[in-house]
């Protein structure tokens, strides 16, 4: 069976699809994806220590933490993540508690963000929002954007149809030539990449750019889409911080950082609103340290992160970094 290439990135047996925000991890699953840490969801399908949704303790604080594989935390235990380190930091020696909610899940984009924090902000009213997002924002597919699949794909009757036939021995086959006519192409990039270079950093505009410098060239035809597009990221963000402010919620933005083994770098052209700028803590150590692959931090990285947003939540140290207005400066940082 031929699926649809979304789906084909998540297929591990662990995802299921959802009529709101397209997927979710399935409830009460444990699994280690290679990282050699068990991971595992709770009863509502959220990394277990948030999957109880709880708005009848009127006396608690809450802070949502939202995003995909960096928050909730691939490869590191889960009370090593930054959300749970930062629950912890915040609960030593107060008498007034916290709970920190931690709604990341790999392959989540800022639309998958944007329709859960719809959903709960207005039921728990948090005080803090923190979104950490990006790295797969960017990543190029090659049939639908994220709102293209909720929009045209995810509707009763149009669901029907192309449910219909996508099952039809007539579609199969011709979606099986196109399906492989583009995976063949991209499989011929992949062996011109230089040795290690994973999907992500296939993904990356800024790469594809800096090896087409070095005489690599990359067929445009597999990558001629992105799940979320710059603008929709921006319309995503401000969406967010606007209902966090509705909410009497502030909102922080941490973008994704991606490292080359040596250097730290932002994904430049979403960087769209105010942002914690993590990157200029992180990159003061050496990179294996705080990171255990090209993009995902370490249990050093996450506590890294912890601490500086305990700062700047309660110590109101200055580690936001605000963006030029002018919208080209900030493509060009």
């Amino acid at each position: 069976m031929i699926k649809d290439d979304l789906f084909v990135l998540l297929d591990g047996g662990e995802y299921t699809k959802d009529q709101d925000i397209l997927f979710r991890l399935k409830p009460n699953r444990s699994f280690s994806w290679g990282y050699g840490v068990e991971h595992h969801t709770g009863e509502a399908g959220w990394r277990t220590g948030s999957e109880k949704i709880d708005d009848t303790d009127k006396n608690n604080m809450k802070i949502i933490v939202v995003g995909d594989s960096c928050t909730f935390g691939l490869g590191v235990p889960y009370d090593k993540t930054y959300g749970a380190v930062l629950e912890k930091k915040l609960n030593e020696g107060n008498t007034q508690k916290t709970k920190v909610y931690n709604f990341g899940v790999p392959g989540f984009t800022s639309f998958q963000c944007r329709k859960v924090l719809e959903k709960v902000v207005p039921f728990l009213k948090p005080m803090v929002v923190v979104c950490y997002i990006g790295a797969n924002d960017g990543v190029q597919t090659m049939e639908y954007s994220d709102k293209e699949y909720y929009d045209n794909i995810n509707t009763n009757a149009k669901s029907f149809v192309h449910r219909s036939l996508k099952y039809s021995n007539i579609f199969k086959l011709l979606q099986a030539k196109r399906y492989k006519n583009k995976m063949s192409l991209l499989e011929r990039n992949i062996e011109h990449l230089p040795e290690g270079t994973d999907w992500f950093k296939l993904a990356l505009p800024d790469l594809i750019a800096g090896l087409e410098q070095k005489g690599i060239k990359l067929d445009k035809k597999v990558f001629n889409k992105s799940r979320v597009s710059v603008a929709e990221f921006k319309r995503n963000l401000l969406s967010m911080e606007e209902l966090a402010k509705k909410h009497n919620a502030t909102f922080i933005y941490i973008s994704n950082i991606w490292n080359d083994g040596d250097n730290l770098h932002y994904r430049k052209d979403y960087l769209s609103v105010d942002y914690l700028d993590t990157k200029r803590e992180l990159e003061k150590y050496k990179t294996e340290d705080v990171f255990i692959d090209t993009v995902h931090p370490s249990a050093k990285g996450h506590h890294i992160i912890a601490e500086m947003l305990f700062e700047l939540i309660f110590k109101n140290n200055n580690f936001l970094t605000s963006l030029p207005p002018d919208p080209s400066v900030a493509q060009n940082r």
